[in-house]
């Protein structure tokens, strides 16, 4: 059998695996951490960088997200989806830059 015919793990799993993983689990900090081990195993995987996203947004960390998009348009920069949630985090985020220097002055 040729090196083909293994696969990449982290923990035993596979990046299958982490990913099925993270659509079944209803914690989103959990859901982070498997699509991460899924992403380090194949990075090209533009719908865990979304699910990631996602899971992010909800969390409040918008930051983060955007950089998720960031990379997922990398990989496919013609998915309109990804450029509209994108743009939509980033309303979000700067809504709340907007508060923050409100509450400061």
């Amino acid at each position: 059998m040729g090196l083909s015919g293994f696969k990449k793990r982290i923990e035993g799993k596979t990046a299958e695996e982490w990913f099925e993983l993270g659509l079944k689990e209803k914690d989103l900090k959990k859901q982070i951490e498997y699509y991460s081990k899924c992403l380090e195993l194949d990075p090209k995987n533009a719908v865990a960088w979304h699910n990631k996203r996602f899971a992010l947004y909800d969390l409040g960390r918008y930051e983060e997200a955007i950089r998720c998009y960031d990379t997922a348009l990398g990989i496919n920069p013609e998915d309109a989806i990804a450029w509209d949630n994108k743009i939509i985090a980033e309303e979000k985020l700067l809504k709340i830059e907007k508060m923050r220097r409100k509450v400061e002055q």
